[in-house]
């Protein structure tokens, strides 16, 4: 009897340990899972647009140096909005007014660019005192200035927000929704529903590649796959300036919420708020400035796509 007993627990402790190792694998498998999967699915998605794109075409212009700057240059600004919003939804928030931030960053950077807009001081009714320009005309219309005022009013943008949603308790969901459609007014306002112009220098620097680089029309291989050959062919590859500026954006955002203490509460706040409110973590003002940076990005981003 002893030995049956004995036996059993054996058989129980074996079992146990294979459930623990089995538990143990799936933990490390749903972990890199979540950390590579989505660069994963993005090398997968790859090989399958180019090997349909040499089943149905017979030439291979997925691969091809062209159109993969053209991808670079295309996703850009949604590279930069998407990280943006990251930030907000780290913290278990959601930015509905990113479109309109974007849409209003493009804007006020082309109307001072082109000397449409002109910061002024306030008139005193019924006097001559005030109206004049506030800053330097000169000072207005260039690059510089026109990129600090989109940031400053995106943080206005995200300010409003933050606010609303933090300090007085309303739905993400309803606050930014609502503020997305003022921000379009207030747009529509400015420019009178029309587009604007931005100068040719500006245009011609985004549009762009870093450094002047362009892959050599040699750069070309052939591949055998499966009784197939794919021909790639990477001549005339560039990296645009806009995408080594949503790259650096990324690395920046990536580096604040990774290696920053601030990064690292507003972490805590969206895993859990009420626990970082007892260690002493001022839960109102990350989310307050979660909104703001997510804001400001967005109109970065809207500066870009002007460009």
């Amino acid at each position: 009897m002893s030995s049956i007993i004995e036996r059993l627990g054996s058989l129980s402790g074996r079992l146990r340990s294979r459930r623990e190792e089995s538990g143990a694998s799936s933990g490390r498998a749903l972990a890199l899972s979540a950390r590579y999967g989505t660069i994963v699915f993005l090398v997968v998605l790859v090989v399958v647009f180019t090997v349909l794109c040499e089943i149905r075409l017979g030439d291979q212009r997925f691969l091809s140096g062209n159109n993969l700057t053209l991808l670079l240059r295309q996703s850009a600004v949604l590279a930069i909005l998407a990280s943006g919003l990251t930030i907000a939804l780290i913290l278990g928030e959601f930015d509905l007014s990113i479109a309109a931030a974007l849409t209003l960053g493009g804007g006020i950077f082309a109307l001072f660019l082109s000397g449409q807009y002109i910061i002024t001081w306030p008139r005193i009714p019924f006097t001559d005192i005030g109206g004049g320009a506030m800053f330097p005309v000169g000072w207005q219309d260039s690059f510089l200035f026109a990129f600090l005022a989109a940031a400053l009013f995106g943080a206005i943008v995200g300010l409003i927000n933050g606010v609303v949603v933090s300090y007085f308790g309303v739905s993400a969901f309803i606050g930014t929704l609502g503020l997305a459609g003022i921000v379009e007014g207030y747009l529509i306002r400015l420019t009178d529903g029309r587009s604007v112009a931005l100068p040719k220098h500006v245009t011609d620097t985004a549009q762009g590649t870093l450094l002047g680089w362009k892959a050599p029309d040699d750069w070309s291989w052939k591949i055998s796959l499966g009784g197939r050959s794919f021909q790639i062919d990477l001549g005339g590859l560039s990296l645009p300036i806009i995408a080594v500026t949503a790259a650096v954006i990324l690395f920046g955002i990536s580096f604040f919420l990774r290696q920053t203490e601030a990064g690292r509460r507003m972490d805590a706040v969206g895993g859990n708020a009420e626990a970082s409110r007892l260690a002493g973590i001022n839960v109102k003002r990350y989310r307050l400035a979660a909104f703001v940076l997510c804001a400001v990005i967005a109109t970065i981003a809207g500066v870009v796509r002007s460009e």
